[in-house]
């Protein structure tokens, strides 16, 4: 029996789907919310076999493919001239030999229906998790689904019809909201380390101090534990949070404290200025900096598999299946998450059967083969261009001019206020005005590093550029809903003519449903531009765990019907992971949504553009 059909483009949005089983028979009985997800990892798979495949951007005629998943097996055809991709599911252990029939009938009916639409109701038209037509369409098209699938059920076995109810659509996401910000969160390295105090004493022959400019009171002479009053003298001995300037290090804030600048940015990280004057930070470091070899190397896996590049016959894939275990083996290695390397030495194994390859051209063949596969992973389905997407919202009229709001998410530690800082660096240098919003409400000391960041940002752009930065922190303490903060500092920016606002949230791990329906209740009343995800190039296997399950919660506890989904990705600590850059792929290739930028230190600075020759070299690097 099948269990559900669905409608998808090619790069994934679920057009229209209907859940045909009763609810005791069908893929995920627990809930509707665990089958909207069930069906979501199945979405997934379908977009990736067709983005890895290369049939994604392929104009070749309908096919009909069976792909399994778990234990379902899912039947798709894509018809590449419509961008469309009809799906229809059912249990391994359930024969549904009509399904073909199904598929075909229900394009020729989808084409039918949608040629019959008019040009602002058009299927094209749609949103994530909608079919936007016109009412009496879509219950056309439900119609439609439910004869041709009585047809080809009663065609297949001469005797059967329909008398189980059909399902609805089940994709309701969770009702309701949490006002509980509660978020629990590891501190976030700040991108300045704090001044430390010089000491400026020095000791004479006699071991007394000198004369010095901050005398202070040996041993805990300053502290008083009576009651008498606090004088202002008392406070002033107490107060370490200044430090004296120094002039080859510091500069003075217009608060009057010191800071030092001269660790805030590398200069050998420091972008480039293109001829127009935007300021572009720069690629991944060189292939062979990265992985610290030469991208012509035959990489050591392939030596004990000499014997099979003659250069005479061609490879079968007989030949070639103890290399590609072996290659497995190799980007496992490397981070890469274990399903992700199954798929990408499939991929680069079709790719060398039945060519006539010698032991000289192995090496170059196995890299444009990988480098091939990977290429249509980690080059984006969606534009990366952030910088042409701000200044696009800031050059609307006058009277409907709004700021871009971006929201960084992630779990707990990854750096996203240290990295958010590195964006508002980037977004200054390109004369934008900034403003931050601190909806990390419940991590003590998440505010105090936003305006350390905003001092450091504002001290920086007046000593590089002779002006002062436009940039302001929008904060309201902690203990306060996250959302409606948000919600306040649009509104200023809106109000002040900022052109951006980037939105600081607090860590949470993915199993945290009261965390997570607080995220998904901010990004439902905030409505933002980009959902960034900010993710470490550390974790291997862990990372499709974290995205698919904040990809999840994200769409099911929002209250509107159509969520919000992650837009793009943010990898960082990629200065400390060696070649071991599996991370990106795994993400990239389970999201399909771009790396927009990786970070590779504590600077402002260091913040790169990934580069997918420099991503190849690492992985086959030994």
């Amino acid at each position: 029996m099948l269990d559900y059909f669905a409608i998808l483009t090619a790069t994934g949005f679920t057009l229209y789907d209907k859940v045909v089983a009763p609810p005791s028979l069908s893929v995920a009985a627990v809930s509707t919310n665990a089958a909207a997800s069930v069906r979501a990892h199945h979405y997934a798979a379908v977009t990736s076999h067709l983005l890895l495949s290369g049939s994604a951007s392929s104009n070749s005629a309908s096919l009909v493919t069976t792909l399994t998943h778990g234990t379902a097996a899912l039947h798709v055809l894509h018809a590449p001239q419509r961008g469309l991709v009809l799906v229809a599911a059912h249990a391994k252990a359930v024969p549904a030999p009509y399904v073909g029939s199904l598929l075909e009938r229900m394009l020729r009916v989808v084409v039918r229906l949608v040629d019959g639409l008019d040009a602002n109701t058009r299927l094209g038209a749609v949103r994530f998790g909608r079919l936007e037509t016109e009412v009496d369409a879509a219950a056309q098209l439900d119609a439609a689904f439910l004869t041709v699938l009585d047809s080809v059920e009663s065609a297949a076995d001469g005797s059967f019809s329909v008398s189980a109810p059909r399902g609805d659509r089940v994709n309701a996401m969770a009702a309701g909201s949490d006002d509980n910000d509660d978020e629990n969160s590891n501190p976030e390295t700040v991108g300045a380390a704090r001044t430390r105090r010089p000491r400026t004493g020095k000791r004479s022959a006699g071991g007394k101090k000198g004369d010095q400019d901050h005398a202070r009171k040996p041993g805990k002479q300053g502290r008083k534990w009576d009651d008498t009053p606090v004088t202002a003298s008392d406070m002033d001995a107490l107060d370490f949070s200044s430090a004296p300037p120094s002039r080859s290090t510091t500069t003075g804030s217009a608060s009057g404290t010191a800071v030092d600048i001269a660790h805030l940015i590398d200069a050998a990280s420091l972008g480039r200025t293109e001829r127009d004057g935007t300021y572009n930070p720069l690629d991944l470091s060189t292939p062979s900096s990265l992985s610290g070899g030469s991208s012509t190397a035959v990489p050591s896996f392939l030596t004990s598999m000499k014997s099979i590049f003659t250069g005479t016959r061609t490879l079968t894939e007989a030949e070639l299946a103890p290399l590609l275990s072996t290659m497995e083996s190799h980007l496992i290695g490397k981070n890469v998450a274990t399903h992700v390397a199954r798929d990408l030495t499939a991929a680069v194994g079709a790719s060398l059967v039945g060519q006539p390859i010698g032991w000289a051209r192995a090496g170059t063949a196995l890299r444009t083969a990988m480098e091939s596969a990977l290429t249509r992973v980690l080059l984006p389905s969606t534009a990366t261009d952030l910088l042409r997407d701000i200044r696009t919202v800031a050059a609307a009229p006058k009277s409907v001019r709004r700021p871009y709001v971006a929201v960084f998410c992630g779990v707990n530690g990854v750096g996203k206020s240290t990295n958010l800082a590195k964006i508002t660096f980037w977004l200054l240098r390109n004369g934008l005005k900034v403003m931050i919003a601190a909806c990390d409400t419940f991590r003590s000391g998440a505010v105090e590093q936003l305006r350390t960041h905003v001092r450091n940002l504002r001290l920086l752009s007046e000593e590089m550029t002779g002006q002062q930065a436009e940039v302001d922190l929008f904060e309201r303490g902690y203990g306060k809903d996250a959302a409606g903060i948000a919600k306040e500092a649009i509104a200023a920016a809106a109000s002040r003519g900022f052109d951006v606002v980037l939105v600081d949230t607090a860590g949470r791990m993915q199993d945290n449903e009261p965390l997570m329906r607080s995220l998904a209740k901010l990004m439902a009343t905030n409505q933002p531009d980009k959902v960034i995800f900010v993710g470490e190039a550390l974790v291997g296997n862990e990372a499709i765990d974290q995205l698919t399950k904040f990809n999840a919660a994200i769409r099911d506890f929002s209250s509107q019907a159509n969520p919000r989904d992650i837009d793009a990705l943010i990898l960082t600590k990629f200065d400390v992971i060696a070649d071991k850059v599996g991370a990106a792929i795994s993400m990239t290739y389970i999201t399909q949504k771009p790396v927009l930028f990786v970070g590779t230190g504590q600077t402002y600075t260091d913040l790169k553009r990934i580069n997918v020759g420099a991503v190849v070299d690492a992985l086959l690097a030994d």
